[in-house]
């Protein structure tokens, strides 16, 4: 009867450690400890010294370019921001598109996420897992842009954490050919400076938010052109349609925009702080389908 015990209290044991290992993916924990968000980034920032013209409504007119999509060859990465804390993520379509399986790294670890919208049209894509860190809100309408102001795509280049200044030069139309097809309406930024300095390529900061001076997300880097020194954004008229096709469950609530007054010299430290939160994170794609 001993013995008898002895072996299902070991099998018990067994099960329990076999139902955490194959759930760990599946558990994000983002409940461990991260500094606070330093009082710094709250102080009122100078206003910028940009004119003051609103950036026009999307045009059929606006400047068309052709970005072909490679097929993908192994594992990629790219980035996603929390834009729910329920666990709803925002990234690029390319990112996502065509994966076995699409994860986000919680705490030094990948977690397997379910996609909640690969959008026929645009290059946007709605991650979703079992929670989230705190989240930034999706700016509404047009997001008041406004043609010379500054905005700062954060993500992982490379796979190393970069924050990057652009300035904003108007409006623009994206094609994609190869494994991805539709059209979209963009925004075009030139880029102003990198943290870490840097003139490399920009691929892996895909899927990365693109934040106004309030910490809003006004656009999602999804391409850039190396040698003119330019990236381009996911429109806000994009964003904000594509969060009415998403399914009432994994629609974003209101989120309140961070206290926060950027301006450059502070940018490069709040993006390493939200890097550090995982607000913005990597993303991966493993296998093919």
């Amino acid at each position: 009867m001993g013995r008898l015990f002895r072996l299902i209290l070991i099998i018990g044991v067994l099960g329990s450690i076999l139902h955490s290992v194959f759930l760990r993916e599946d558990q994000p924990d983002f409940s461990q400890p991260r500094r606070g968000m330093p009082e710094a980034f709250r102080a009122p920032a100078p206003p910028e010294s940009f004119p003051q013209r609103p950036l026009p409504p999307p045009s059929a007119a606006d400047p068309r370019g052709i970005i072909e999509v490679p097929s993908r060859s192994g594992d990629a990465q790219g980035t996603a921001a929390a834009i729910d804390p329920k666990g709803i993520w925002l990234t690029a379509r390319h990112v996502a598109e065509g994966c076995r399986e699409v994860l986000v790294e919680a705490n030094d670890r990948w977690v397997r996420t379910r996609v909640a919208l690969l959008h026929p049209q645009t290059d946007l894509a709605v991650l979703a897992t079992r929670g989230a860190p705190p989240a930034f809100p999706i700016a509404g309408g047009n997001a008041g842009l406004r043609i010379g102001q500054s905005a700062w795509a954060v993500g992982f280049p490379k796979s190393v954490p970069s924050v990057v200044e652009g300035q904003l030069l108007g409006r623009g139309r994206i094609g994609f050919s190869g494994r991805m097809r539709g059209e979209a309406s963009v925004t075009v930024w030139t880029e102003r400076r990198r943290t870490p300095a840097g003139d490399g390529p920009l691929s892996g900061i895909s899927g990365g938010p693109l934040l106004d001076a309030g910490g809003r997300i006004v656009g999602v880097a999804v391409a850039a052109t190396e040698r003119r020194g330019r990236f381009y954004a996911a429109s806000p008229e994009s964003l904000a349609e594509m969060v009415t096709r998403l399914p009432e469950a994994d629609r974003p609530g209101p989120v309140p925009p961070p206290d926060v007054r950027l301006q450059p010299e502070r940018a490069a430290a709040f993006g390493a702080w939200a890097m550090e939160a995982r607000m913005v994170t990597r993303v991966g794609c493993r296998g093919q389908r």
